[in-house]
């Protein structure tokens, strides 16, 4: 069986700005610290994770009001 690899900006499926992440352009480091790679993916990671629960974020359907 034959395989054509088609690149992604090929399928027009696709936003130029994804794909220029995927690529790793440099234009783009003011807006995301890390490009994605094996290497970043610990990284990335680390930095999302949450001192306190995300849920302790979301506001209360009944009151409004956040909790606490």
């Amino acid at each position: 069986m034959n395989h054509t690899k088609v690149a992604l900006a090929d399928t027009n499926q696709f936003a130029n700005i994804f794909i220029d992440y995927i690529c790793c352009k440099t234009q783009l480091l003011p807006f995301y610290h890390l490009f994605p790679s094996i290497e970043n993916y610990e990284k990335q990671i680390t930095l999302k994770k949450y001192e306190i629960s995300p849920i302790q974020f979301r506001p209360c359907v009944l009151d409004g009001k956040r909790r606490p």
